[in-house]
């Protein structure tokens, strides 16, 4: 039997505010730097297991609520000097626009990305034909040339979509760690097709979030494990304070913004510091 339509867009309305008050808004959803109480009993928190009910869905129906442009996407000439500035895998921390994705994860900075590179750049780095790109050259000749663990699964993504955000950080790993550079490419794609982890759990070893993807493809970035609505989960803003804070040796090289006509610019790294969230130390009690 067809659903009506009244009822479809209840529906969809329903999965909204469900996923919301899950994740509630960026200002008023706290984490911890330790876990509650609970999680040492065994015991399951309510808020994980509902999320675990209906968060696959609320998320497609997030995906279909139109979002304003990213800032940054229009503004004059920024795709090319991102362009002139990131190297192949470097990792890139964006703000999303306004709506729904960003009000609901407790983070200044929304998402991460690894950057693969053009073909120009993989050429320049000796990468192109590394035998783990190879199955991928036709993509990213056809533009895609960025890693992403979102919506469904990890995959490949275009300069546009990489752009088309208000905010974002350039983060660049040592030396150290690219070492074998071919050896990190090859743990990057290697996580192509990995499911994505809609509920932002870390104990979740089967599936990924953007900043687990990080993690997987830099085991070197140490990232603290948080504690948050009922589960431990990683907060992308600690990638981009150890890389302000050059810890581990990474360095967070540029970030920009959008001045109110339009123009990018870069902000000062105390400024940049100042606008990332930090974690209380300790849940009030039993259940947070």
């Amino acid at each position: 039997m067809q659903v009506p339509v009244s009822a479809r867009i209840l529906r969809m309305a329903l999965c909204w505010l469900l996923l919301t008050g899950l994740a509630a808004c960026q200002t008023s959803v706290p984490y911890f730097a330790e876990p509650s109480p609970h999680l040492a009993s065994g015991r399951s928190d309510p808020r994980l297991v509902a999320s675990r009910a209906i968060s696959e869905r609320a998320a497609t129906v997030l995906q279909r609520i139109p979002v304003a442009k990213g800032r940054l996407s229009l503004a004059p000439g920024f795709e090319d000097h991102l362009l002139s500035v990131l190297q192949p895998l470097d990792i890139v921390m964006v703000r999303s626009p306004r709506g729904p994705v960003r009000n609901g994860i407790p983070s200044y900075f929304t998402h991460a990305i690894i950057w693969l590179g053009t073909k120009r750049q993989l050429m320049a780095a000796g990468l192109w034909n590394h035998p783990s790109l190879v199955p991928y050259r036709s993509e990213i000749e056809a533009g895609n040339v960025a890693l992403e663990a979102i919506n469904t699964h990890v995959h490949l993504m275009t300069l546009q979509r990489v752009t088309d955000r208000d905010v974002l950080a350039i983060v660049r790993a040592p030396q150290s760690a690219l070492r074998h550079r071919g050896k990190v490419l090859a743990r990057a794609l290697d996580t192509v097709g990995r499911r994505y982890d809609t509920n932002l759990d870390f104990d979740d070893r089967d599936r990924l979030t953007c900043a687990e993807l990080v993690m997987e493809v830099f085991p070197s970035l140490m990232l603290p494990v948080r504690y948050s609505l009922g589960r431990r989960t990683l907060i992308p803003d600690d990638i981009v304070r150890l890389a302000a804070e050059e810890e581990g040796g990474y360095r967070l090289l540029e970030t920009f913004a959008t001045t109110p006509d339009g123009r990018y610019f870069s902000l000062r790294r105390s400024e940049v510091q100042k606008r990332l969230t930090s974690p209380a130390r300790k849940p009030p009690f039993g259940y947070y």
